[in-house]
């Protein structure tokens, strides 16, 4: 099928990639809060994302709710339908899901386990990172699960006309592009990999350059359509504060910058979604292309600091602390807002929550970000 647009669409569209060029005169506001529609809904987390068919609905439903407190611009992420085998083709690891191993209104976890080991890196090496996946399937998901998810992407384009009709655009419409470092570290563990990092840096490296062709070929698959504005470039485990500067140096950044660098060569913006502190590393991000790229953090990354190093050179995104969309007043959270947006700037600014909203986020708390962007 081809996509139809429409006016308020193609608005919005403009508007995100003015405000990654820094051209934008107001606030562009952006929703994210994949689990956060299921309270307002009065439904627990497991019937929600189990309901596939009208998930995409509820979701938009809650941002037009949100759109009548001010603007909301488009979307970072939309509904994950099958969000457990999604996060293990990226982390090797498995989900445990709520109304399976956890009650029906936790959040989903990853089970932190080793699941390849050492010996693993040769055999990524000599079959290549596919080779590793499928074998790793079977024993971290139900298989009948992965053939839905099969299944429903094959109606990505479907799907992805539901927001269009209703003029959002959405920054990340398939998926995630995770770099080997954090697939590795998810099935061998965190503490396993980062022993791995010190003791056989060559090995890790050697595999990591394997697993690139396949990433590099996800990347190439990519649709060239105008609904695929941006796409996630994950940092997670890679965090600054996390290892140290050989290791980074080594294993995290030039695997992320060759990332961002295919999906600009194909017209994607690269949204480098960045969790925990990157402080340490943030001038790095001048190596990129100039006004291309958006920094998506978390809370934990000091945006103030973030822009007196990089200036105008890339958009960032975020950064209310999901914290405070759960226990904070209102008061509070407006005034966090204010302060971010003097401090930080309109342009080249898409406030949203940082990384993604709790599910247990108060509807006054959100609809705060919105009416406060409405004023700038």
């Amino acid at each position: 099928m081809s996509i139809t647009y429409n006016d308020t669409y193609n608005k919005r569209y403009d508007k995100i990639k003015e405000t990654v060029a820094f051209k934008n005169k107001h606030v562009t506001a952006i929703y994210t809060g994949q689990a956060t529609p299921a309270k307002i809904a009065g439904i627990t987390i497991a019937e929600y994302i189990a309901d596939r068919k009208n998930g995409d609905q509820r979701m938009i439903d809650f941002a037009n709710d949100l759109a009548k407190r001010g603007p909301v611009d488009g979307f970072n992420i939309s509904y994950t339908g099958f969000i457990n085998v999604a996060h293990t083709l990226m982390w090797w690891s498995h989900i445990r899901m709520p109304g399976k191993e956890l009650p029906p209104d936790s959040l989903w976890q990853v089970a932190e386990a080793v699941n390849i080991e050492a010996a693993d890196y040769d055999f990524i090496i000599q079959n290549g990172m596919n080779a590793m996946t499928q074998k790793l399937l079977p024993k971290l998901l139900d298989m009948a699960d992965f053939q839905a998810f099969i299944e429903d992407s094959k109606q990505q384009e479907q799907t992805t006309q539901k927001y269009v009709d209703a003029g959002y655009p959405q920054l990340i419409t398939i998926g995630c592009i995770c770099p080997p470092f954090e697939t590795l570290c998810g099935g061998r563990s965190m503490g396993k990999f980062f022993m791995d990092c010190y003791k056989m840096l060559d090995k890790v490296k050697a595999t990591q350059d394997v697993m690139m062709e396949s990433v590099r070929g996800q990347i190439e698959a990519l649709p060239r359509e105008k609904y695929m504005l941006g796409a996630w470039v994950g940092g997670w485990r890679g965090a600054s504060n996390m290892v140290n500067q050989k290791i980074w140096d080594t294993l995290v950044w030039p695997y992320m910058k060759e990332c961002a660098e295919l999906l600009l060569a194909k017209g994607i913006i690269p949204v480098m979604h960045l969790d925990a502190c990157w402080d340490r590393d943030i001038e790095r991000f001048k190596e990129l292309p100039v006004r291309s790229i958006i920094l998506n953090t978390d809370g934990m990354t000091d945006l103030r600091k973030a822009r007196k190093i990089l200036g105008s050179h890339c958009a960032f995104m975020g950064d209310v602390p999901p914290p405070m969309l759960a226990v904070a007043s209102k008061a509070e959270v407006e005034d966090y807002v204010k302060r971010l947006i003097d401090d930080i700037g309109v342009e080249g600014l898409l406030l949203c929550p940082g990384c993604d909203a709790p599910a247990n986020a108060q509807f006054e708390n959100m609809a705060a970000i919105y009416e406060t962007a409405a004023k700038y």
